[in-house]
């Protein structure tokens, strides 16, 4: 990707812009444009091929949730995508905020108030075996497990939009409000998905910080069936 010729294109001209340290799967820039700062977000092309082809759709259906940053531009072929920048910003597992777990809860559960489908599924056991290929020297036959990844696609519940990315740095907080961007994932899945996906990927061990976690989004309620459920997901996330 010219960097160069993509802004010139876009502005008329090649603004200063700088590599920053940011993203996972993704190279992220920051642009400066008439003392306005902008991320500039290039995918990864070698992970492409793992993400579902739904972004554009997600994008237009979370537009009203205030959920992630102020969009300036986006080629769904490329999936580069240019936001404005918020200068403040704290990933999760930096943030000090008492209240980080119950806010982060409160972003999934609107994320899937929205209670809408896409074009496409989050296909577990395909992502499942592409990761596999990539697993130079395992350290043990990951095909014995398939089992628990079988069991997650057994468990019976109405597919739903979800985030499918729960890493600590799509989970943003500033002083003014909070994040839940990165929806280069997102897809319909089982709704207890993201919950999981935020304790595994963040390492939440604490038995009763999970259990507040939990009655927070269930506003309370929490069965042995339920947590029987949730326990078959959180074995499929820690496989993944």
């Amino acid at each position: 990707m010219n960097i160069d010729s993509l802004l010139k294109r876009l502005y008329h001209k090649v603004p200063d812009y700088y590599k920053t340290s940011l993203g996972l799967t993704n190279d992220i820039y920051i642009v400066i444009l008439d003392d306005q700062k902008y991320a500039l977000r290039i995918p990864n092309h070698d992970i492409m091929d793992l993400m579902p082809r739904c972004e554009k759709e997600v994008l237009g259906l979370t537009r009203g949730l205030d959920l992630d940053f102020e969009e300036v531009y986006y080629d769904e072929k490329s999936r580069i995508r240019i936001t404005k920048w918020v200068d403040d910003l704290v990933e999760f597992k930096d943030s000090k905020d008492p209240l980080r777990y119950h806010k982060t809860v409160s972003m999934i559960k609107k994320f899937h108030s929205l209670n809408q489908s896409v074009s496409e599924n989050f296909d577990v056991l395909k992502i499942f075996k592409a990761y596999l290929k990539k697993v130079k020297n395992p350290l043990f036959n990951f095909e014995d497990h398939i089992g628990i990844i079988q069991a997650f696609l057994n468990l019976e519940e109405s597919y739903r939009l979800c985030h499918n990315d729960l890493v600590s740095g799509n989970i943003l907080f500033s002083k003014e409000r909070s994040y839940l961007i990165d929806y280069e994932y997102a897809a319909n899945n089982h709704p207890y998905f993201d919950l999981l996906s935020f304790i595994s990927e963040n390492e939440i061990d604490d038995p009763a910080l999970r259990t507040s976690i939990f009655k927070d989004y269930f506003d309370g309620q929490i069965s042995k069936d339920l947590l029987e459920k949730l326990e078959i997901i959180e074995n499929c996330q820690n496989l993944l």
